[in-house]
């Protein structure tokens, strides 16, 4: 990195706080700001990217091609627009789904008919059926609080889309306050209750946020992006506490540990990185994790901050002890790139997905494989587990969202309102809602 773009990109925390000072200070309202080193790292990204020999199977693949199909419609923002203030504009969108039992046991008697999947222990086989398909009362409604039809415990099902863009990560607040989702290179902050847009705000390099995470004390919000820096914000107060150096053209996944809220995890290449983030200058790299041979796509960390996990477009998953960087198991036996890891509530679990269309479960404790889950058809991009652990959620680029309770694999549900390619799905804090972003920009809250 030049010594000049070196110098700006530790000092953007200031020139944020002096551009702040100058803008209105409500909500996220305000010019978006431009910085000369980071525009300068984003434009040798692109050019990265292009000559990059992108393994197939990753996220920069993936997030290209939707790229190129939202094109020739145009996207709906400019990714590297200013930042807007609160605004709620656009028509609700409700619609019906599960509704839940406040004792925490889970009715699936709502909503979309459950169909049966294919939960193999060792070779078991079965068929698996999707169910029909539930319709928007407005499937274009943009922007704007999509109000739904209530459950219990206060939880509303509704929908968003703020940009006609893929929704390329989301995060959920870690008191389950508000919800955070990155269209391409905006990031939109909602209040998960009442639904209504509290900011947004625009990437400084003006590229996609590739990943998004929440620090436990809440109050930063970590994202990776294309061009290969990691922006830490303080969400809605428009200020941008740190850059990191450029040190790759793709930052595919961002985790916060939950036990030491400044240490960070992400994935670049072929390597998973530490960061501290102890804040008065760029994030300081202590520690990397070497031994994929093709992207690391996806990140997180174990419930007591002692073990990371990380999925490859080489087809595995490893596990690493964090103290030393260690490795301390390789799981395969996926046959395609590994897009998606998440460990259960407990660390006694890990799930993940792949583009060979299936979910596993592995033991966490030995990396043996305990379960594959079979039903979707193509691609599954993302998967969550549910607070109890008894869940796994899963979305694919079938369109479609499939729930599989995790004792046995029978699935439960197979969602079927998105009309796009599903990249994301999250379990709230508490385990009240359940969202889920596709490729046309739209997140819908449920109500599991």
């Amino acid at each position: 990195m030049q010594p000049r773009a070196l110098e700006v990109t530790r000092n953007v925390r200031n020139l944020c706080l002096v551009v702040t000072a100058l803008i209105a200070t409500t909500g996220c309202d305000g010019a978006g700001v431009k910085v000369d080193a980071l525009d300068a790292g984003a434009d040798q990204a692109g050019s990265d990217r292009s000559s990059s020999d992108g393994d197939l199977g990753t996220k920069r693949d993936v997030a290209q091609n939707a790229e190129e199909r939202d094109a020739p419609g145009g996207a709906g923002r400019d990714a590297g627009g200013g930042m807007d203030g609160i605004g709620d504009s656009g028509r609700a969108a409700d619609h019906e789904g599960p509704q839940s039992d406040r004792d925490g046991s889970t009715d699936w008697s709502g909503g979309d008919t459950p169909g049966t999947g294919d939960a193999r222990d060792a070779g078991a086989g079965g068929a698996g059926t999707v169910d029909g398909s539930r319709e928007d009362r407005d499937p274009d409604a943009d922007g704007g609080e999509g109000a739904g039809d209530m459950g219990g415990g206060g939880c509303a099902e509704r929908t968003f889309r703020d940009d006609e863009r893929a929704v390329l990560s989301m995060a959920f607040s870690p008191d389950g306050v508000t919800l955070a989702s990155a269209n391409r290179g905006l990031i939109t902050v909602r209040r998960v209750a009442g639904g209504e847009r509290l900011c947004e705000f625009a990437s400084l390099t003006h590229t996609d946020f590739s990943s998004l995470a929440f620090s436990p004390d809440r109050r930063t919000l970590a994202a990776g992006s294309a061009s290969g820096y990691i922006q830490v914000w303080e969400p809605c107060a428009g200020r941008l506490y740190q850059a990191s150096d450029r040190e790759s053209n793709w930052v595919a996944s961002v985790a916060f540990s939950p036990t030491k809220g400044t240490i960070m995890a992400s994935a670049q290449r072929y390597a998973v990185k530490l960061w501290d983030l102890a804040w008065g200058g760029a994030p300081a790299r202590i520690g990397s994790f070497t031994g994929h041979t093709k992207d690391v796509n996806s990140v997180a960390f174990s419930p007591d901050g002692t073990i990371l996990v990380s999925g490859s477009a080489d087809k595995t998953i490893r596990t690493w002890r964090v103290s030393d960087s260690s490795s301390v198991h390789e799981l395969a036996g996926h046959t395609d790139s590994v897009y998606s890891v998440v460990f259960s509530p407990d660390g006694a679990l890990l799930a993940s997905g792949s583009l060979d269309d299936t979910v596993r479960l592995w033991r966490a404790g030995d990396g043996a494989l305990v379960r594959t889950l079979t039903g979707h058809t193509q691609d599954v991009r993302s998967v969550a587990f549910s607070r109890d652990g008894t869940i796994v959620a899963s979305g694919s680029a079938d369109k479609t969202v499939r729930l599989w309770r995790v004792n046995d694999g029978a699935l439960l549900r197979t969602l079927t309102d998105h009309t796009a390619p599903v990249t994301s799905v999250a379990f709230s804090p508490d385990g009240v809602t359940l969202a889920s972003g596709d490729d046309d920009g739209r997140v819908r809250l449920r109500c599991p």
